[in-house]
C-alpha cells in the first residue's frame, strides 16, 4: 500500500467543510486523497438517499470520477476524512493562547476566543499583538500533527516528505 503524503493530507484538513458540500477520502491502496462534491457522489450512487439531481453537462467529468470512485469504493480500504467539527480548530487557538509565556498576552488571546465571532476576534488579536506569523506556524504544525495522528488511528501509512 502506498503511503499518503502527510502535507497534502494536512492541507486537505484545512479545506474540509461540515455541510457535506465536499467530501474527502483517503484510499489506503494508493495513498490518494479524493475530493468530491456531495451531490456528485449522490448522482454517482454513493449514497442510498434516492435524491434526484439535475445533471449539467459541464459537471459530467466530475460525476464520472465520482462514479469510478464509487465503483471501487471499499469500506475497509477507503477512509472518509473527518469533518471540520471533528477537527476542532477552536482547540488549536486555545492551546496557542495557553502556551504563551506572557500571562497578559495569554489572557488577551483567551478572551478573544470567548463568545460569538471567536475566529475573527482571535485573528484580530494575533494581528494586533504581532503574532500572526507565529500563529500560522503553530496552526500548520498542529494540523500536521492531527493528520499524523489521524493516519495512525486509521492505520494509514504516511510519508512526511513534502
Amino acid at each position: 500500500m502506498k503511503p499518503v503524503n502527510l502535507k497534502e493530507l494536512s492541507d486537505a484538513f484545512e479545506t474540509i467543510s461540515d455541510d457535506d458540500t465536499y467530501r474527502g477520502f483517503v484510499d489506503k491502496r494508493d495513498g490518494q486523497i479524493y475530493w468530491f462534491e456531495g451531490r456528485h457522489l449522490a448522482i454517482a450512487g454513493f449514497y442510498l438517499d434516492g435524491d434526484d439531481y439535475e445533471v449539467y453537462p459541464a459537471e459530467q467529468d466530475e460525476i464520472d470520477a465520482a462514479k469510478a470512485f464509487t465503483d471501487r469504493y471499499d469500506r475497509e480500504l477507503v477512509v472518509r476524512l473527518p469533518g471540520k467539527y471533528e477537527l476542532r480548530d477552536y482547540d488549536i487557538m486555545e492551546q496557542f493562547a495557553e502556551e504563551q509565556p506572557d500571562p497578559r498576552i495569554a489572557n488577551q488571546l483567551l478572551n478573544a476566543i470567548r463568545g460569538k465571532g471567536a475566529f475573527r476576534k482571535f485573528r484580530e488579536a494575533v494581528t494586533r499583538l504581532q503574532f500572526l506569523d507565529d500563529w500560522y506556524r503553530y496552526r500548520d504544525n498542529a494540523v500536521l500533527e492531527r493528520a499524523r495522528r489521524w493516519c495512525e488511528e486509521n492505520e494509514i501509512a504516511y510519508d512526511e516528505k513534502k
